[in-house]
């Protein structure tokens, strides 16, 4: 059997698991939309009225970091996309059938990611110099996203331990209750998830940035990326001043 019979048999394959797929998944989507219908006008959470501007901006900044500069919309369409990736990358380095199989099968959700960011480089991009200095660009504006968001968190680190301070003292004092106290509390854990969540989310994309490198380096050997290099690096360093913040704000006495 010929590569290319070998490379359409493949597609066919792939195809065929996916599409059925992709149309039970239509099918719920519209399901669930009749049952469910446009979604009603709803007030603000209960107690989001009490954030201070820091916590605000935090929040902004959070969510604005946690997404992803690559237009997957879910993780089970960047699982395909990903396996398609594998297996056109493998197609494109002119590797056989078993390759092009095992190109297909990049481990996890990071490596399905991967591939999908690598794929969409590769469509939107015609040339390998156009498609590195598009990552750089994707890996710079999370940067100056982190960088904005630590700042916020700083703050509102700051914030909680002042007023929990200040409350924990009136409480010795008897002058609020239990229930005015724990509810300091609560906002404090509501801050530390959004810190949380918005570092794992930033690892998570700075892994796949990791992870598309290596890719781009291997389709295209001997060409630079210091450029690259030294925004994933700085990425990095900025996600670990932001697990330091998450364990700021986990001490024993914040609860």
């Amino acid at each position: 059997m010929t590569k290319n019979a070998c490379f359409y048999r493949f597609t066919l394959v792939l195809a065929a698991s996916v599409l059925p797929a992709c149309a039970e998944l239509q099918d719920l989507q519209s399901q669930t939309a009749s049952l469910v219908g446009q979604p009603a006008p709803t007030s603000p959470p209960a107690g989001e009225q009490d954030l201070s501007p820091a916590q605000r901006q935090m929040s902004a900044q959070a969510e604005a970091l946690s997404t992803p500069v690559w237009k997957t919309a879910t993780l089970w369409q960047a699982t395909v996309l990903g396996a398609v990736a594998g297996g056109v990358i493998a197609w494109t380095q002119h590797e056989d059938t078993q390759g092009i199989f095992k190109g297909a099968a990049v481990g996890g959700a990071v490596g399905a990611l991967v591939g999908a960011y690598v794929a969409s480089k590769q469509q939107e991009y015609a040339s390998r110099e156009e498609i590195l200095d598009s990552m750089i660009a994707d890996v710079r504006l999370k940067n100056r996203q982190s960088e904005a968001l630590i700042g916020s968190m700083k703050q509102v680190v700051a914030e909680d331990k002042s007023k929990l301070a200040q409350l924990e003292a009136q409480y010795k004092k008897h002058h609020i209750t239990q229930a005015e106290l724990n509810r300091q509390l609560a906002v404090v854990k509501v801050d530390r998830q959004k810190i949380g969540e918005a570092t794992q989310k930033a690892q998570e994309q700075a892994d796949v940035f990791a992870g598309a490198r290596t890719v781009y380096r291997d389709k295209n050997p001997g060409v630079a990326t210091t450029g690259l290099d030294q925004e994933i690096d700085s990425f990095q360093k900025r996600i670990t001043v932001m697990n330091g913040i998450v364990k700021d704000l986990s001490v024993p006495e914040l609860g």
